[in-house]
């Protein structure tokens, strides 16, 4: 049995470390090396992420232009008919500084290839917000336009925005216990042991200061890809055949509520679910932490994933 797995634990690699340079689009065999681009980076796994332009925004006016620094009358009306339709949306800008919208044309983040778009940030490391987005959002099988706002020095005339692109290696569902194994592409994946693991706390709702028993499964990788090791995550099955959503204090599986709209389990007054990478990180010994009681488990589903980084250099600021 296959089963794909909603999230994947991000490896923040350093910049400075495994980046190549590459001209008008970036390919790459290794899914883990890091590129730099001025315009353009595709990838047979992740389809084409393009850099659309930059914009600046007052209370009367919204004005963009083109990678090239020249006028693109059609991304602000795009851009501006977005904020005519969402009224409510706010921009919090900087006083003192040079804030300007960065604008991508993204491909679908359900990508069935093996990758999908992570967060942005900059250079420096801090995340970027998502400010707008036109047409399928990014999450569905057309592309989007999206923007992300920064702000600069008054005086810089470039910027420079990096993604995160996750990328899957696929999964496998073995039973919980000591000795089960699977092989994803060239990586044998073997639960070594569990074992009781420190309680969990939560941070919010009913329960916050209520500890949530968690188990500790050590896993280790037999092989690599790109030479490197990526990273094992999970989800624990429960006996309907479905990820385990919410459980007991003591790990129980709890039945997820019926009803249209989602709730929190931390709001029905359970724990979630959720299986977490304790350690290891890209590493051939990994730990994952596990909430639910393994003598209640069907079974778990250990997924291989990593990240690459994507950095668009000499974005304009200004138009020319």
């Amino acid at each position: 049995m296959n089963t794909s797995l909603s999230t994947l634990t991000k490896i923040a690699a350093p910049l400075a470390t495994g980046m190549f340079l590459v001209g008008f689009v970036a390919r790459t065999e290794d899914p883990f090396a890091s590129a730099v681009v001025d315009r353009t980076y595709e990838s047979a796994d992740l389809g084409k992420l393009e850099l659309a332009g930059a914009c600046t925004i007052t209370p009367d006016n919204i004005s963009c232009w083109d990678p090239d620094g020249k006028p693109a009358p059609n991304l602000s009306e795009k851009v501006q008919a977005y904020y005519i339709v969402q009224g409510g949306n706010e921009l919090r800008l900087k006083f003192g500084r040079k804030n300007r919208l960065i604008v991508f044309k993204e491909p679908p983040r359900g990508n069935p290839n093996g990758a999908y778009l992570g967060q942005a940030k900059t250079l420096g490391g801090q995340y970027m917000n998502q400010f707008g987005t036109i047409g399928m959002g990014g999450y569905g099988n057309g592309d989007a336009t999206t923007w992300y706002l920064t702000d600069s020095e008054p005086t810089q005339e470039k910027t420079s925005v990096v993604f995160e692109v996750n990328v899957q290696f696929g999964s496998a569902t073995v039973p919980v216990k000591a000795g089960s194994q699977a092989t994803l592409g060239p990586i044998k994946v073997k639960i070594e042991s569990i074992k009781p693991g420190p309680d969990r706390k939560q941070n919010w709702g009913p329960n916050p200061a209520k500890g949530q028993k968690t188990w500790t499964v050590t896993v280790t990788l037999d092989g690599t890809i790109g030479g490197k090791y990526p990273t094992v995550n999970g989800s624990v099955i429960g006996s309907d055949g479905q990820a385990v959503w919410s459980v007991s204090a003591s790990g129980v599986p709890t039945p997820r509520p019926k009803g249209p709209f989602f709730t929190p389990p931390m709001m029905m007054g359970g724990f979630d679910g959720n299986v977490f990478l304790a350690s290891g990180a890209n590493t051939a010994k990994q730990e994952l932490s596990v909430p639910v009681d393994p003598s209640k488990a069907h079974a778990i589903v250990l997924s291989l994933g990593g990240t690459r980084q994507v950095t668009f250099q000499n974005i304009l600021l200004d138009p020319k």
